[in-house]
């Protein structure tokens, strides 16, 4: 599944997007709430460059907690987890800074139960690695990142 900054929903934000899941009928609708396991498989994109925060890197997040990830927010606090991956600075320009991700791997993803998924939308947070929001990059033509996701649907009695 790929997804645009440009193609995000009218209600959410370059830093926070929200975009329309389109996943087959029958993952969503045969009455099962199977098992389902969300891995990033690339993200690449600008953002602005801030001399105040860490922005050589950004943390690509699901808005909702996984069931199998768990984060730590302080000594010894640990919440649900949500770190899809890490995106890295590539490139520098005048403004913005561009960020990929330099591996992409099959073998570990956020599990989540498919119902979750029942809203017909994915959310995002893209964050700077002190948790601080991304900068929108000040050139128009830049305000563009590409998301894509790779959701895996376990089969049951296969």
């Amino acid at each position: 599944m790929v997804y645009r900054a440009s193609h995000r929903e009218a209600n959410s934000t370059f830093t926070n997007p929200r975009f329309r899941l389109q996943l087959p009928e029958n993952v969503l609708n045969d009455g099962t709430n199977k098992q389902v396991e969300v891995v990033l498989e690339h993200f690449s994109g600008y953002i602005a460059k801030d001399a105040n925060a860490l922005d050589d890197a950004v943390v690509v997040k699901m808005r909702q907690p996984a069931v199998n990830s768990v984060q730590t927010s302080g000594a010894g606090v640990f919440e649900g987890g949500n770190v899809l991956g890490i995106a890295t600075l590539t490139a520098q320009h005048t403004n913005e800074h561009f960020i990929t991700t330099q591996y992409s791997s099959n073998d570990c993803g956020l599990k989540y139960q498919s119902a979750i998924f029942n809203q017909g939308f994915l959310e995002f947070s893209i964050e700077h690695l002190d948790g601080t929001a991304v900068g929108i990059p000040d050139t128009a033509a830049f305000r563009e990142y590409n998301i894509i996701l790779c959701i895996k649907c376990e089969e049951y009695g296969k």
